[in-house]
């Protein structure tokens, strides 16, 4: 009986022994440290800390709808590999509830590269979040861009291996992260920089215009003809898309992709049949069916956002019962910065009332809510705010303004209810964080809302 016993140790052994042989022959050894550090769950269960249940992963953010009793369809789901949504609710890939919270980097930022350290750094003083959200410029002159309206099909090549080094370096200090593709920043700006070749007074704003993009326009500059603005973007989309999936390491700690974030931002001309346009799901010629489209040509099965960040977009979408993208894993995008020069600017605006003077997100008097719930609810569809709370860093004094106050944790508890997490705008560029300091005030009510309380 004692041999009997001393072979199924032996056994034992033996099978674990296979089992991690084969864990190891399946890692991604581009990336050796990646399979011991296990910050990141990554669905696919792929790290030795993980499986054997050693790592804590305190930036999963599960189950935190379902305590604030919000969102309640949110009960677990089978696992999937990838995060996907069900209903009002975004679901990590081990199947669970998961909120997404953490911070949006700029276009120049990312430009650095930034080190694994200036992640680590945050991760370390517990105010990373669990993801980041990576600002990607096409018409701009940041980035991996086409900054020359002129000169079509030429791109910033040297500016991918930047961008690729800082999302890794985001995914090896544990995090995942959101490619969120842009186009302009001011349409009188684009307009500057159109005229001027790519390089008006602020050409890292950008020179495309964003209805002659969904019109699918000629761009003329200098008096000649460079080929259309859509066909411009797509093809510049189905250059860079594919470079970011080549790199595994960054393709395995994808949560979504951001298809196109805030059309119209400071645009302002266009129209109801503008609006009418980018919303149209027409197969083969409607906008958002084009562009859903060509980014399903790339990724099949993971996560896209739509963005409805531009507040006129979704109230055109809520008043004329606009129906959902058909597709079988998409989000849309909401977010702001509730009254933007009181969060952005500096002095900043007073004698603003949260949540009535709430314009991005906005809020409905006739409703008693804000649009993208109602809308959300109506039509039973998540969404996920990737831009805002936002408090300019200039601004972080303390004591923090009341108004400011007010809206800035009316935004984090909003978007932790509703809108299934936030991206917040406003890193410094050096670190440590030293006004996160939990000590402070705002770094206590960021710490709060990271963890899913109210601040």
């Amino acid at each position: 009986m004692h041999g009997l016993t001393d072979n199924k140790h032996l056994w034992l052994l033996i099978a674990i022994v296979v089992g991690v042989h084969g864990l190891l022959l399946m890692h991604d050894w581009t990336n050796p440290e990646a399979l011991f550090k296990g910050d990141r769950a990554d669905g696919r269960m792929g790290k030795i800390q993980y499986l054997l249940g050693l790592e804590d992963r305190p930036n999963a953010f599960q189950g935190a709808f379902t305590e604030q009793g919000t969102l309640s369809d949110g009960a677990a789901q089978s696992a999937t590999g990838y995060w996907r949504t069900s209903g009002r609710t975004l679901y990590g890939p081990d199947g669970r509830p998961t909120a997404l919270r953490g911070w949006r980097i700029g276009g120049k930022q990312a430009d650095g590269p930034l080190t694994e350290g200036f992640f680590r750094n945050l991760v370390n003083q517990g105010v990373s979040g669990n993801h980041v959200a990576f600002e990607i410029w096409w018409s701009s002159r940041w980035g991996p861009s086409e900054p020359t309206p002129s000169r079509s099909g030429t791109y910033r090549t040297e500016k991918v291996a930047n961008l690729l080094t800082s999302m890794r370096n985001a995914v090896r200090a544990g995090l995942w992260v959101v490619p969120s593709f842009r186009v302009s920043w001011d349409q009188a700006y684009a307009a500057d920089n159109l005229a001027n070749d790519g390089l008006g007074a602020k050409p890292w704003s950008g020179w495309a215009d964003h209805i002659m993009l969904i019109h699918n326009d000629t761009v003329t500059t200098g008096g000649s003809d460079y080929g259309k603005y859509r066909d411009r973007f797509f093809v510049w989309l189905d250059w860079l898309i594919p470079q970011i999936q080549a790199d595994r390491e960054i393709n395995s700690a994808i949560a979504f992709w951001e298809m196109w974030h805030l059309p119209f931002h400071r645009h302002t001309t266009e129209t109801d049949s503008d609006r009418d346009d980018y919303l149209d799901t027409t197969p083969g010629t409607g906008f958002a069916k084009l562009l859903l489209d060509k980014f399903r040509e790339h990724e099949t099965e993971k996560l896209l956002a739509f963005s409805f960040r531009a507040a006129s977009i979704l109230t055109r979408a809520k008043d004329h019962d606009w129906t959902p993208l058909g597709d079988s894993n998409i989000a849309y995008i909401t977010g702001g910065y509730g009254w933007h020069d009181l969060l952005i600017k500096d002095p900043p605006d007073t004698g603003k009332t949260w949540p009535v003077d709430s314009t991005q997100p906005k809020w409905n008097a006739t409703d008693g809510e804000f649009e993208f719930i109602t809308f959300g609810a109506a039509k039973n569809i998540a969404f996920i705010s990737q831009e805002g709370p936002g408090l300019h860093p200039n601004l972080r004094m303390e004591p923090i303004g009341a108004d400011q106050k007010a809206f800035l944790n009316g935004l984090f508890d909003l978007y932790n209810e509703h809108a299934n997490g936030w991206a917040f705008h406003g890193l410094k560029s050096d670190t440590p964080q030293p006004e996160l300091e939990s000590s402070d005030e705002f770094g206590g009510y960021f710490r709060q809302a990271l963890n899913g309380a109210k601040p």
